[in-house]
């Protein structure tokens, strides 16, 4: 049987985004009405609903208690914990980069001094 979740989602538009989820046969999908979610992209709203975010939520906040619990063990859960952890290594590797970035543009500096 077929489990739907519906909430409204207030974004940048006046109007509230649709975010929908939907479990069968043990998996879990998602669609939000955003530009990004309406040609296929990932979106923050999903996102945020999944990693169990009540930010912005109009419509549905009583439904993200049981969205996290169908999110166990499907394919989209493994799917955002790798979105995840990619997300967090290059945040640290952007960290670094701007640190030697910054570095070499003060050897740069020092150089045009003599």
């Amino acid at each position: 049987m077929m489990q739907k979740l519906l909430f409204l989602i207030q974004g940048s538009a006046s109007e509230p985004y649709q975010v929908e989820f939907q479990f069968e046969n043990g998996q879990l999908t998602g669609l939000c009405s955003c530009p990004a979610g309406s040609i296929g992209k990932h979106c923050k709203h999903r996102i945020n609903l999944l990693t169990g975010s009540t930010k912005n939520i109009v419509e549905g906040m009583e439904q993200v208690e049981t969205l996290l619990q169908l999110l166990g063990g499907t394919k989209l859960e493994k799917a955002l914990n790798d979105f995840i952890e990619a997300e967090r290594i290059m945040d640290i590797e952007i960290k670094a980069a701007k640190k030697k970035r910054n570095n070499y543009e003060h050897a740069l500096s020092r150089a045009f001094l003599g």
